[in-house]
């Protein structure tokens, strides 16, 4: 429910690991869409870029405030992120958070950590 521009396209189109990852070595690597993009594009302010990259209603608004919630309620979003790829491997996975907007970064990145076997057996190499 987004509106999208042109800059948006471009943002969205340009960046592999959007949304559903991309597998590096034995990780899937996952950028969040900013919650508000086209906003997000045009922010200037770090503090604001911040705000406007975060899904979660509660962390978002507290980014503005003096007092941060802990940026540890972001594995709530890297489990969610890690939800559809535990469930293409039919097992469970873990995950880190990379980067976040409660933790100060103005990207939210995950990492889905893929086991040995998993990549033996749907890696082919080229």
């Amino acid at each position: 429910g987004q509106p999208i521009s042109a800059e948006a396209y471009a943002f969205a189109s340009s960046n592999p690991n959007l949304i559903y990852g991309r597998r590096h070595g034995n990780n899937i690597v996952m950028d969040n869409i900013p919650y508000r993009l086209v906003d997000y594009l045009q922010a200037t302010d770090v503090r604001q870029k911040r705000y406007l990259m975060c899904h979660c209603q509660f962390a978002r608004e507290s980014i503005l405030q003096d007092n941060t919630v802990s940026p540890s309620l972001c594995h709530c979003s890297m489990g969610h992120t890690k939800l559809l790829w535990e469930a293409v491997f039919d097992r469970e996975l873990t995950g880190d958070v990379v980067l976040s907007a409660l933790g100060g970064d103005v990207h939210c990145r995950f990492a889905v950590h893929l086991s040995d076997d998993i990549v033996r057996k749907y890696v082919k190499d080229t």
